[in-house]
């Protein structure tokens, strides 16, 4: 189930190339068959890190489920598939439409613009909305269909009761499962871990950014994000302003008559 849950993500998350491709087609005139295959390909490599990210919770379920069965399991698994599903289509309908007006895959530049949601909303053309609303729901509701398939086989109900041993030898099992599946969550077995560059093979900077997971894109954006400002401040701002306010005490008693 876990190596089928893995693999089954791959299809879901590949497929968003062509359509990205396709939906600025302008952008990818002149590209040929090859070069669809070229960009799904090479996309790969981020589609196994983000297909890692999202069995790892399953995986613990059915780590858990080994030693406490029970039929609620299913519930949680069709509860999750159905939040990821959510996150992932939108996160693909929000990037495949701000690509046109930022030239780059989606980051935490988002977060910015979602301070201030009403004045985001109101540079958005209407049809526009409704066609990435049509998008959204579209890839959601294929994604889950296909999930709601292949959790018929989830094995987290067994049909009787295991032994001790057979518990044992299912958790190291599992347990070898979750050391395997760290691999592409990684990105490799080298020292570069996974990276938005690992996916580019072109000269045309279209075809690479075509082979990027925007999912992969954003979750890596977020965690460099860094409060620089914080950085430098080397005193607590209290003593900052009795220092700074000696300063110009000081300067004001030595050139009284400047401002």
């Amino acid at each position: 189930f876990l190596l089928a849950l893995f693999i089954i993500w791959l299809p879901i998350l590949a497929i968003q190339k062509p359509v990205f491709m396709l939906y600025h087609h302008a952008l990818a005139n002149g590209c040929s068959l090859s070069d669809y295959l070229r960009v799904i390909t090479h996309g790969l490599l981020l589609d196994c890190t983000i297909a890692g990210y999202l069995t790892a919770l399953p995986l613990l379920m059915t780590l858990v489920s080994v030693w406490l069965p029970g039929r609620f399991y299913r519930k949680l698994l069709k509860g999750y598939f159905g939040i990821m599903t959510v996150l992932i289509a939108a996160i693909f309908a929000v990037d495949v439409a701000l690509y046109g007006y930022w030239g780059f895959r989606l980051d935490a530049t988002l977060f910015f613009y979602l301070q201030s949601p009403g004045d985001a909303m109101a540079s958005v053309p209407l049809g526009m909305f409704f066609i990435q609303l049509l998008v959204f729901v579209a890839y959601a509701l294929g994604i889950y269909a296909w999930f709601t398939f292949i959790l018929r086989f989830a094995p987290v109900k067994p049909s009787f009761p295991p032994t001790g041993l057979e518990q044992l030898g299912s958790t190291f099992a599992i347990l070898l499962a979750g050391g395997i599946l760290f691999i592409p969550i990684r990105g490799g077995v080298t020292t570069s871990t996974a990276n938005v560059g690992m996916v580019y093979f072109s000269q045309n900077q279209f075809l690479n950014h075509s082979a990027i997971n925007p999912c992969f894109s954003l979750i890596a954006s977020l965690s460099k994000q860094q409060d620089f400002a914080s950085q430098f401040d080397f005193y607590p701002e209290e003593k900052r302003k009795a220092l700074f306010d000696t300063l110009i005490q000081a300067q004001d008693s030595l050139c009284p008559g400047d401002s």
